[in-house]
C-alpha cells in the first residue's frame, strides 16, 4: 500500500522543484499577503525560501524510498511544503499547488480509509470548486460560446497569463487545434458546456462514488486536464498525480471513507473556502476563469487605469495595475473584495461608456484589506498599497495595447503619447518602465 505513497512523493517532488525554482516568480515587484499573516512574517519566510526548497527536495527523495514509512519524515516534508508555498503563493500568485500542499498534509496519515477519504475530497474539491464558481461568477451567460472564443483566441495570439515555463508551456499550444474549434462553433459550444459540467461531475463521483466508476472519474480528470494543454496552454503539474492517490488505492474504492473524522473536518474547510469566495492562502475557494466573455471585455477596459499607490509618502505611485494584479492578464481570478468593488462596473453593458468610476471604493477595499505588499527596490518596499490613482486616456490606450503587443515595444513608445503630449527621446531610453507613473494625471 505504500508503493502510490513512494511515486507520489517522487513525482510530486521533481515537479515542485521546476515549479518553485521558475525565474517567473524570482523578483516580484508585488507580494500578495494572505489575509491572517503580517508582513515582517511574509518577508522572513519569502527570504528563506531557498533553504525550504531545498529540505524539502530532500525530505520528498528519502520518502520515496522506502523510508516512506516514517511518519516525522512525512510531517517534515509537509512543514516544508507549506513554508515553500506560503513564499511562492505570495510572490506568483498561482493556483496550481493548492492541491499539492493538501495533499502532502493528507500523506501524512498512513495508508488506508482516513487518508483517502481526505483526498477523495480534496479531488472534489480541486474540480468541483472552479466549476460551481464559473456559474456562479459568470451566470449562465458563463455558457456562451464566446466566453471560450475569448480563451481560445488569448491562448493563440498572446505570450501568456502568468509566464512561468512548467504552467504555461507556450511550446506545447497547438494553433491548429485553437482554430480547429475557433472554426467550428458547434465544437466550441459542446467543449464550453462540457468543462464546467465534467469538473461538476467528477465531483459528485469523488463525493458519492464506489468501486470501478472511480476509476472512469481519474480517466475523465487526466483527460480534462491534458486536453486544457494545447488549447489553452496551461498545465496543473500536481493535479493527475494527486488524483491517482485519490482513487486508484483499494482503500479509497468504498464511500464510507469519507465519513471518518478526518474527512469531515476536510470537507467543512475545504468547501467552506468555496462558500465564502475566499481568494487566500491556504485555504482557497479556486475561483478559476470564472468570468464571462462580456465581465472580462469590461474587465480588459479597466487595465491601466487604475494603479496601486501609497496614500503618503515618497514614490507614492507605482505602475502596477490593480485589476491586473487580481485578474491576470487573461482575467482568470477572483478576489472578493475586488469583484465586489466592480459590481456597478460588471453589471454595464461591454459597449457602455465611459464606465462608472469605482476608485473610491477600490481605495476603500485596499485600505481594509491590506493584500498588496510594495517589494519593489525603488518603493516603499515592505508597506501595504492603500490607495489607487486614475490614469490618464492615453496611458490607459498604451497600457491596453501593451497586451496586445509586445511589451518591450510598448515601454520603448509610452513616453511618447504619455498625458497627451509629446517628450524628449532620451526620456524614452532613461525611464522605459515608468512612463505612466512619472506624469499620469491624478484624479
Amino acid at each position: 500500500m505504500w508503493a502510490y505513497a513512494q511515486l507520489w512523493y517522487l513525482l510530486v517532488t521533481l515537479l515542485a522543484y521546476i515549479f518553485y525554482t521558475d525565474p517567473a516568480i524570482a523578483q516580484p515587484a508585488v507580494l500578495c499577503r494572505p489575509s491572517w499573516a503580517p508582513v515582517w512574517l511574509l518577508q522572513r519566510v519569502w527570504g528563506l525560501n531557498r533553504i525550504f526548497l531545498v529540505c524539502m527536495v530532500v525530505f520528498g527523495l528519502l520518502l520515496a524510498t522506502d523510508l516512506v514509512q516514517m511518519l516525522w519524515l512525512r510531517m517534515g516534508y509537509f512543514l516544508f511544503v507549506f513554508l515553500v508555498d506560503f513564499g511562492t503563493f505570495a510572490a506568483y500568485g498561482g493556483h496550481p499547488s493548492f492541491i499539492f500542499i493538501y495533499t502532502s498534509l493528507a500523506m501524512v496519515f498512513p495508508p488506508g480509509p482516513q487518508q483517502s477519504g481526505i483526498l477523495r475530497l480534496i479531488m472534489a474539491h480541486q474540480l468541483g470548486s472552479p466549476g460551481i464558481n464559473k456559474l456562479r461568477i459568470g451566470g449562465l451567460e458563463y455558457l456562451k460560446p464566446s466566453t471560450l472564443e475569448y480563451h481560445l483566441r488569448f491562448s493563440r495570439d498572446r505570450e501568456s497569463c502568468k509566464p512561468h515555463a512548467l504552467i504555461e508551456p507556450i511550446w506545447v499550444r497547438q494553433r491548429w487545434m485553437i482554430d480547429l474549434c475557433l472554426q467550428n462553433m458547434w465544437l466550441m459550444r459542446i467543449l464550453n458546456w462540457s468543462g464546467p459540467a465534467l469538473q461538476i461531475s467528477i465531483a459528485a463521483v469523488c463525493l458519492l462514488g464506489s468501486g470501478e466508476v472511480l476509476y472512469f472519474a481519474f480517466a475523465a480528470a487526466c483527460a480534462f486536464h491534458l486536453l486544457s494543454i494545447p488549447l489553452l496552454g496551461i498545465f496543473f503539474p500536481f493535479s493527475i498525480p494527486c488524483y491517482m492517490m485519490a482513487l486508484l488505492p483499494l482503500s479509497s474504492q468504498n464511500a464510507n471513507c469519507l465519513l471518518s473524522y478526518p474527512a469531515l473536518i476536510a470537507g467543512v474547510l475545504l468547501f467552506g473556502s468555496t462558500l465564502l469566495l475566499m481568494e487566500d492562502w491556504p485555504l482557497n475557494g479556486l475561483a478559476l476563469y470564472p468570468y464571462n466573455a462580456r465581465q472580462i471585455s469590461i474587465l480588459e477596459s479597466l487595465f491601466g487605469r487604475y494603479m496601486l499607490a501609497h496614500s503618503s509618502g515618497k514614490l507614492r505611485e507605482s505602475d502596477i495595475c490593480l485589476t491586473q494584479q487580481c485578474v491576470s492578464a487573461c482575467p482568470a481570478l477572483c478576489f472578493p473584495g475586488h469583484f465586489k468593488a466592480l459590481q456597478g462596473v460588471l453589471k454595464a453593458s461591454a459597449n457602455t461608456k465611459p464606465l462608472m468610476d469605482v476608485a473610491p471604493q477600490l481605495a476603500d477595499w485596499l485600505r481594509f484589506s491590506r493584500r498588496f505588499v510594495d517589494h519593489r527596490e525603488d518603493g516603499q518596499s515592505g508597506r501595504c498599497f492603500d490607495d489607487v490613482v486614475t490614469t490618464g486616456p492615453w496611458s490607459r490606450w498604451a497600457v491596453k495595447m501593451g497586451y496586445q503587443f509586445d511589451l518591450i515595444w510598448l515601454h520603448a513608445l509610452g513616453p511618447l503619447v504619455q498625458n497627451d503630449k509629446p517628450v524628449k527621446l532620451y526620456q524614452t531610453l532613461n525611464h522605459p518602465f515608468r512612463w505612466w507613473r512619472e506624469t499620469a494625471p491624478q484624479k
